[in-house]
């Protein structure tokens, strides 16, 4: 009888899949198809909560979602070191202000200047838009129509006014 061995080769395992991927903006630019001005915070809004949620962004700027902490500190000796997950969460987080920030025009912009988180930019704007944080309203004015038409002289008439409601 013939003795068997059998080897096996150990497989190293792949890395853990970071809790906060960098997203790629090269996937998210395209879907910006407008961008944000003093008239249309709704639509960008709608259009950027829907991007946000869908990527697994919007924990960024949800503030009932805390960062990781910026540092660890080991309990036994009592000394501090820097957390690796909020180095990965900072750096996602620096693209996310990057991409959201290209999604505004220039005055908008001015308004965010000097606002370093995602969380910071996307607060800072519900703030700044909050009075327009409501349906869009018709035009007060619209045209009304009125007309009439008599059999005795076949003729037509058709006046155009401004109505009020």
């Amino acid at each position: 009888m013939a003795s068997q061995t059998s080897t096996s080769t150990a497989t190293p395992s792949a890395p853990e899949p970071s809790p906060y991927p960098v997203p790629n903006l090269s996937n998210l630019n395209p879907l910006i198809t407008i961008k944000l001005d003093r008239d249309n915070y709704l639509l960008w809004q709608d259009k950027m909560l829907s991007i946000l949620q869908s990527q697994e962004l919007y924990d960024y700027v949800d503030p009932a979602v805390a960062p990781p902490p910026s540092e660890l500190t080991d309990a036994t000796s009592g000394t501090s070191r820097l957390n690796p997950l909020y180095s990965q969460w900072r750096k996602a987080d620096h693209t996310l202000v990057t991409w959201l920030k290209s999604s505004l025009t220039d005055p908008i912009h001015a308004t965010v200047v000097g606002l370093r988180t995602s969380r910071e930019v996307w607060h800072s704007l519900e703030t700044t838009f909050a009075s327009h944080n409501s349906a869009p309203k018709l035009s007060s004015s619209v045209y009304c129509f009125s007309g009439s038409y008599s059999t005795h002289t076949a003729t037509c008439s058709l006046t155009l006014s401004w109505c009020s409601w």
